[in-house]
């Protein structure tokens, strides 16, 4: 609310419990099972699996299950407290697995075994559909719901259909589906890309043209009739979603021309062409930014979800691509300080690219709905002695490969020992960091004594290949390199994963807005052009408890948690290093 998106579209699938038709639920939880744990999985088993083109698959929807009718009422009044309208996605025609896999009968594709796409000439996928929606209504009261119809593949194949023209199916569903959602005092919104035709920059045609193509590996034939002619015959009122936007700055006039209001969906704040005459088509209400994977922090933030979600406010509230005024003024509460100050410019040095730099903290503070230890005024930073744990000199290896860890301690104390009003604290030994090879067994344990409101780290990963969260794969474990613990004088201890892209940024990468993007909580603390370091702030979950020790492990000791690939000559090689570390806790009396 606060980025002023006042929208959020939901896809809903088999997400959502469905009291008359439990068979759907049922049916989805075995098919993420099979299809998952990721996209990469679902892609290999499912998508690619038939030969001929498949829709997308997401078995990370409802975290492979479903929620019930109650806990979305909850999740939809939770959304209208901060005025942010929920607009329910209810695949329909395409991206049919939730409807298609409990109810193979009403498949276009009878002899697929993971079916995509009903029928849109039998009653039946309609009686299904429809009972539906009747029970999204039901728990969403939505003004709108967006019904899909992106990405069809599987278009006049059935005896049902046969004979029949793509615009001729295409229209009749749309119609069918836009006057049970009137009845019901319920707008209708839907994908575009099957209603447009039209030549891209790289002079490939897109949109819902024919196709007719062989699968190279298997020799099987397709042919994909076309189905843009429908977007003449539209019923108006539809809200077209326009995510073809990026491959033509003069796509949209079609949707203009026939009269449909639309909104730019996938909306790319740092892909999009000639923002500021696009905008002012009156026909275009706003963009929609997409996740397309799991809602959770470290996915978000390696797939750099985020903080694009902040510079693609600041553009759908602006004219201009690069104003920085319109960051709205709650982002800018964690005023950066002069150690952030001397990150170069990031991209060609856009005023909103350095707005969004200045905006994380306070990103971050609203997100979490706290602020950090470290910004409270009666906090207490001190550096941690590191003497003599630190081993890295400038000529040692870290997991295979060579870096001069001298020289960039070096010129980051030529520009100050602070960074985001945090104080830090270098070795002042021979070794200048603790290095922590990826799956490794190393332990470095750093005796603390005392109280602690949160513990700092400024680290970085120096690696080849290391693996991050992506669309592919969305598990954390997977993307842990290290494992910092806390031990409490009671013996008690509580673990932080260190995850690549999440609490910790590639070093040798110069500062830009990758590394905005993709490292949050984290956030570059200081950049010389070739290397950044990152602050992540881990704030102890038992800060009445005094604590012992604080271990830094790397996950070969871990006992086989976290499932890094073994390192290997065309694998991850390198590791983790950690330069200074600073304790807050509260004032003496407080």
């Amino acid at each position: 609310a606060r980025l002023r998106l006042n929208t959020v579209f939901l896809e809903i699938g088999a997400g959502m419990e469905f009291k008359r038709h439990p068979e759907i639920n049922a049916a989805w939880e075995k098919f993420a099972r099979f299809a998952g744990p990721d996209n990469a999985a679902a892609e290999f088993r499912v998508q690619f699996s038939q030969g001929h083109d498949k829709d997308s698959v997401h078995p990370e929807l409802g975290d492979g299950s479903f929620l019930t009718q109650a806990e979305v009422r909850e999740l939809a009044a939770e959304a209208a407290k901060y005025c942010i309208e929920i607009i329910p996605e209810v695949q329909s025609l395409s991206h049919a697995y939730w409807l298609c896999m409990p109810h193979p009968e009403i498949a276009e594709r009878r002899e697929d075994p993971f079916p995509d796409t009903y029928c849109p000439s039998n009653p039946a996928s309609y009686r299904l559909l429809f009972d539906a929606l009747e029970e999204v209504i039901a728990v969403f009261h939505p003004r709108m719901i967006n019904i899909g119809h992106d990405e069809w593949y599987s278009i006049g194949l059935c005896p049902k259909c046969r004979g029949k023209s793509g615009p001729e199916l295409y229209l009749s569903d749309v119609n069918k589906i836009a006057a049970f959602l009137k009845a019901r005092g319920v707008q209708t919104s839907l994908w575009s890309d099957k209603l447009l035709n039209f030549r891209g920059e790289d002079g490939k045609r897109y949109g819902g043209i024919a196709v007719r193509q062989t699968n190279p590996k298997t020799g099987f034939q397709t042919f994909r009739p076309a189905t843009y002619e429908a977007l003449e015959k539209m019923p108006r009122g539809i809200l077209a979603g326009h995510w073809y936007y990026s491959l033509s700055r003069t796509i949209d006039r079609a949707l203009i021309r026939n009269g449909l209001k639309f909104f730019y969906g996938n909306f790319g704040p740092t892909i999009f062409q000639n923002w500021p005459g696009r905008s002012r088509a009156p026909q275009c209400l706003g963009g929609e930014m997409s996740a397309w994977v799991r809602v959770s922090e470290p996915v978000f933030t390696a797939t750099g979800q985020l903080p694009m979600l902040a510079l693609g406010a600041n553009m759908l509230w602006s004219r201009r691509a690069d104003e920085s005024a319109p960051v709205p003024a709650g982002m800018r509460l964690g005023a950066v300080d002069s150690g952030a100050e001397k990150l170069p410019a990031a991209g060609k040095g856009s005023p909103a690219y350095r707005a969004l730099g200045r905006a994380i903290p306070g990103l971050r503070r609203h997100i979490h709905g706290r602020p950090l230890p470290s910004e409270s005024p009666s906090s207490r930073i001190t550096p941690l002695k590191l003497d003599a744990c630190c081993a890295m000199k400038a000529a040692d290896r870290l997991g295979g490969l060579a870096f001069d860890v001298k020289g960039v301690v070096r010129r980051f104390l030529e520009n100050g020992l602070e960074s985001h009003g945090i104080r830090f604290r270098f070795s002042q030994g021979a070794s200048a960091a603790i290095g922590l090879a990826l799956n490794s067994r190393g332990r470095v344990v750093i005796p603390m004594g005392g109280k602690a409101k949160s513990i700092v780290f400024l680290h970085a990963l120096h690696a080849r290949g290391a693996p991050a969260a992506s669309y592919g794969n969305q598990d954390p474990d997977d993307h842990t390199v290290a494992v910092y613990r806390l031990v409490y004088a009671d013996r008690c201890f509580v673990e932080q994963p260190v995850i690549t892209c999440h609490t910790i940024g590639l070093l040798k990468c110069p500062f830009g807005v990758g590394q905005l993007s993709r490292t949050f909580p984290a956030f570059p603390a200081w950049s010389d052009g070739r290397h950044t370091l990152y602050a992540y702030e881990w704030v102890n979950p038992y800060p009445e408890k005094t604590v012992a020790r604080l271990i830094l492990e790397g996950t070969g000791a871990i006992g086989g948690r976290y499932r890094l690939a073994p390192a290997g000559p065309r694998q991850s090689r390198g590791g983790v290093l950690v330069f200074a570390v600073s304790r807050v806790a509260a004032e003496q009396g407080k």
